[in-house]
């Protein structure tokens, strides 16, 4: 009876999914901009669940520094950056693939190209912040070097076949985790990645959440214990591949800022253990001052700290 309604619940968001993605995509970006603003100030107050988990990490991490009026405004600006996201992307979705250029301006773009003169291919260590598909959408049009992303699959198979020919149509490979999608993706493997790093291409890497089955270590992140995965690291360790360290935030004016900055010379050591974890933690620390300064364009609905995040907070997120 559970897997049932489960199921059910899903084929409602599905289809509701659809219709938006099919009825925004109509709009002018200006006003599915709009429109999401407040359909995520609206999500905020119907999923429960995500409310309240999205308070509880803010809690945690900005203990001591916000108020409560302020934690819960930070809250329902998380959702309706969320809402422009999504109904932006549905917009850009129907308009030409370079339609994307018109709204992001780039920073640091020159020392990406740097990295590249040393042939060996660039790990691009990234976090859900701001737009990251736009992100690598962008990368990917420029047309200099291919771009690869590794990503997991979302719970529903329709929604990420739709995930997956978004990156596609803007020349964006995906690296799945687990199995391939016949003409979509690849299943991750460290040869195939190792491959990409060889023919000098960039390899996009989202390490800011909380993923089970992956490798990992012990990190702390914005002041509270968890853990991050050590993939990445251990390919730059591996590799002979320059490693940058880049993020997307939205301006006051809705334009895309794209931030890419060379991370510089990584730990190495006898000690491979202490290497892996020494820089995931820099790699850690790197994303946090970036949520900090943009902290309403981060994911917060994630449950990133797990079972500690349940444990300290407890009954303390009833509004």
């Amino acid at each position: 009876m559970k897997r049932e309604i489960k199921k059910f619940k899903r084929d409602v968001l599905y289809f509701l999914f659809l219709g938006v993605m099919k009825v925004t995509g109509l709009l002018s970006r200006g006003v599915a901009l709009k429109v999401g603003e407040f359909a995520g100030r609206l999500a905020f107050h119907c999923l429960r669940k995500l409310q309240k988990r999205t308070i509880g990490n803010l809690t945690m991490a900005f203990n001591g520094e916000k108020s409560r009026r302020e934690i819960l405004e930070l809250a329902r600006n998380v959702f309706a950056n969320l809402g422009k996201n999504a109904l932006e992307a549905s917009v850009l979705n129907r308009r030409p693939p370079e339609e994307i250029n018109r709204i992001i301006t780039i920073r640091g773009e020159e020392r990406l190209e740097e990295g590249f003169k040393k042939g060996k291919g660039v790990i691009y260590i990234t976090a859900h912040l701001g737009s990251w598909e736009l992100m690598a959408a962008y990368y990917a049009l420029k047309g200099n070097h291919p771009v690869n992303v590794i990503a997991r699959s979302v719970y529903d198979e329709r929604i990420n076949r739709i995930l997956l020919k978004f990156r596609s149509r803007y020349g964006v490979r995906t690296i799945l985790r687990g199995r391939a999608r016949k003409g979509e993706s690849i299943a991750a493997s460290t040869k195939e990645i190792l491959r990409v790093l060889r023919r000098n291409e960039l390899l996009g890497v989202l390490i800011d959440q909380h993923i089970k089955g992956i490798d990992w270590v012990p990190v702390t992140f914005l002041g509270m214990p968890t853990t991050a995965p050590s993939g990445a690291v251990s390919l730059a360790l591996a590799s002979q591949a320059e490693v940058f360290f880049g993020y997307t935030y939205r301006g006051e004016d809705n334009r895309h800022y794209i931030v890419a900055e060379r991370v510089g010379e990584l730990t190495r050591s006898e000690d491979r253990t202490r290497d892996i974890l020494t820089n995931t933690s820099l790699f850690t620390r790197l994303i946090e001052e970036k949520v900090r300064e943009f902290p309403s364009q981060w994911v917060w609905i994630h449950d990133r700290w797990g079972k500690y995040r349940r444990r300290e907070i407890a009954a303390s997120q009833e509004l």
